[in-house]
């Protein structure tokens, strides 16, 4: 028998147990399950990858529910949707260090397959370049001051110092938003992250005082562009201003 929610309990205390509150205090459930298979981009199953559904209710705190995929890559995960809440849950894939996770929507319903495809995560520094893409599976953006959807790089700091590195990404079609976290220092000696934001291109600066850490450092860029875009691709450069 399935136990009632203190909420519920505290509430039959406090108007007796013969008698009813003027509002629900829990919403109507709604049972979700969701499976798929996650994979790379040749499409091969990832297995181990881990897989997140969240789900926001209208009130109350967010629910989730955590899955590892097989060995074939198939995750199957089971929600019990507090109602009333959004029409859409995110559903999230993490796999090695190595691969980029990749964040989607789902819509509430009974039962609804999602397959999720990560990429490599990528590194280019000083004088090199490499082809992002964009499809139906980029992942929706998470990082602040990204929104649509998002594809990431990383950009290693040259092992020579550089005080001003451009980072560009040339391509047709939207403007893409470049969002990289790179470092900086004050007075006081502290060492936080600085974030950089343009359209199309960025530029990072290193403070001659401190280039010993810059030095290979490993910063990661987004790449995002708006929701419902046209499949298209990017040659994203890095090279000296």
């Amino acid at each position: 028998m399935r136990s009632l929610p203190i909420a519920v309990v505290l509430a039959c205390c406090t108007w007796g147990c013969g008698s009813s509150p003027t509002a629900p205090l829990v919403g109507p459930e709604t049972s979700q399950r969701v499976f798929g298979t996650v994979t790379n981009e040749e499409g091969s199953p990832l297995a181990g990858a881990t897989v997140v559904l969240t789900y926001v209710p209208d009130s109350g705190a967010a629910q989730t529910v955590n899955a590892v995929t097989g060995g074939d890559g198939r995750y199957e995960i089971q929600l019990s949707a507090i109602q009333p809440g959004n029409v859409n849950a995110t559903i999230r894939a993490s796999a090695a260090e190595e691969y980029v996770p990749n964040t989607q929507l789902v819509r509430v319903t009974d039962v609804a397959e999602k397959n999720i495809r990560l990429r490599r995560l990528r590194t280019i520094t000083m004088g090199q370049s490499a082809t992002i893409r964009f499809d139906a599976d980029s992942s929706r953006c998470t990082k602040p001051g990204t929104t649509g959807i998002c594809e990431s790089l990383r950009i290693r700091y040259p092992t020579t110092f550089v005080e001003r590195l451009e980072v560009i990404a040339n391509g047709a079609g939207a403007v893409p938003t470049l969002v990289a976290d790179t470092l900086e220092g004050d007075q006081h000696l502290r060492f936080l992250f600085s974030r950089v934001v343009g359209q199309g291109v960025i530029v990072i600066h290193a403070d001659p005082e401190w280039w010993d850490l810059y030095i290979s450092t490993v910063f990661t860029l987004e790449v995002s562009i708006p929701d419902g875009a046209a499949p298209q691709q990017y040659d994203v450069i890095v090279r000296q201003s």
